[in-house]
Parts: C-alpha cells; structure tokens; sequence
C-alpha cells in the first residue's frame, strides 16, 4: 500500500493549508484548537496528492482479497459530496447555471 493523502479530503475536512505551489499543516491554528502534538502523536501525512492521481497498482494481497488482478490502477480518493458534484455535472445535458444539487452522503450538501 500507499500511505498518501488526498488534498481534497485534508484541506476540507483536516485544515491543511494548500495553495498552487506548496501542501502544508497549519501547525500554528492546530496549537489554537489544542491540538499542537497532534502531528507528532499520530501519523496526519506528509505526502498529498490531487484527486484522481494515481497511486500505482493493487497490492497482491488487496488483489487477492477483491478478486482482481494486480494490474488494476488506484487513484487517490475524493470525498463523496464533490464526487456527488462531479457526478452531477457530468450526467446533465443542460448548462447548470441556477441549478441546485442537494447532495447526501456522510453529510448533506447543497452545491
């Protein structure tokens, strides 16, 4: 296996602080909310990468366990309320300009 992150889940969900050109932990707002050690106390990541990204191939025992062959990519993942975005987007055939996609999964979104 991997053990790199998805921006998207980490800027959303865990405050990392990204920009064009750099990916990293605010560790100033992290002593605001009390969790300076958090870092140091478990692993949050260091390595980061967009959606969609791949990450390499299935690991023999992974491939084993789902049935599939070790040639199968894996992608960096996405939180389900933007892939619900994506999905939106995508399946219309009209512009989506004033429209509304109330979106549910582990939270409910309107986007």
């Amino acid at each position: 296996g991997v053990n790199t992150r998805s921006l998207c889940t980490l800027v959303c969900k865990w405050n990392l602080d990204a920009n064009a050109n750099t990916a990293r932990w605010n560790d100033d707002f992290l002593a605001s909310v009390g969790l300076k050690d958090l870092r140091a106390s478990c692993d949050i990541g260091s390595e980061f990468k967009a959606p969609g990204s791949e990450l390499g191939t299935l690991t023999h025992q992974a491939s084993s366990d789902l049935g599939l062959t070790t040639s199968v990519k894996v992608g960096v993942g996405i939180i389900d309320a933007h892939a619900g975005g994506i999905g939106c987007v995508g399946a219309s055939q009209h512009p989506m300009e004033g429209r509304l996609a109330l979106i549910a999964g582990t939270s409910a979104c309107h986007m």
